[in-house]
């Protein structure tokens, strides 16, 4: 029973594997710069973190509850993926922010929620959203929208 509750376990134990990438590359690779102005390492460093914590968390709670696992769900994972790939393909030549609500745009096609009207309110609010904290608040010199 507890070796299949740990089989059961391995997309938490693969975004653990994810997270820790993100921090030994961003801990090892990238300058982290000071509390006051942070480095590009800084960033890939918290979200790393968080990353991990959330999925010890995610782990200890499947394990405590005994269930079998759901099948793995081939829309999701299709649009994740394809958002993220999407993502790092359009966002050199269009900028972040459009690469941002495509992104968003296609990451919403995983969710059970219908409709298009949810979707494109949501990738909205995500690209206003990356654009004040990365732009605005953080000042990452990042190319908004290539061309402006």
């Amino acid at each position: 029973m507890r070796s299949r509750a740990l089989i059961a376990q391995a997309g938490n134990l693969a975004v653990l594997g994810v997270g820790g990438a993100f921090v030994l590359g961003a801990a090892t690779g990238l300058d982290l710069g000071t509390p006051r102005r942070l480095g590009p390492g800084a960033f890939p460093l918290m979200a790393g973190i968080c990353v991990i914590a959330l999925a010890l968390c995610s782990i200890l709670i499947d394990l405590r509850r005994a269930q079998q696992p759901e099948p793995a769900d081939a829309l999701a994972i299709l649009a994740v993926a394809g958002a993220m790939a999407g993502f790092a393909l359009l966002s050199p030549f269009a900028g972040v922010l459009p690469a941002t609500f495509g992104a968003a745009l296609a990451a919403s096609l995983a969710a059970r929620r219908p409709g298009w009207l949810w979707r494109l309110i949501l990738a909205c609010v995500l690209t206003g959203l990356a654009w004040l904290m990365f732009i605005r608040l953080l000042q990452v010199p990042l190319v908004a929208i290539r061309g402006f």
